[in-house]
């Protein structure tokens, strides 16, 4: 199993690797917003790959720190939670 070093949002410009990726969501931002940062289990409605089993292993009031368990195209990711601007990032 690969693990990453955790980063700090400053440092994330000069991260040797940036992946992006575009796909037209027929959904206001609002919308994208509220099931991207709520229930894991649901980003395969959104994002092609991902399987249902995602979910919350750490919750914080604001989001910051916490920390969600993914999988997509047979992969498993921890995400924690850098930054929570609604709408935005």
């Amino acid at each position: 199993m690969a693990t990453f070093k955790p980063v700090t949002l400053d440092e994330i410009p000069g991260a040797p690797v940036h992946l992006h990726a575009d796909h037209h969501i027929g959904a206001g931002r609002q919308a994208v917003w509220d099931q991207l940062a709520g229930d894991p289990a649901r980003w395969g409605d959104w994002c092609p790959g991902f399987d249902r089993s995602g979910h919350w292993t750490r919750e914080t009031p604001d989001g910051v720190g916490a920390v969600r368990k993914v999988r997509v195209g047979g992969l498993t990711f921890f995400d924690e939670i850098l930054a929570n601007d609604p709408g935005k990032r």
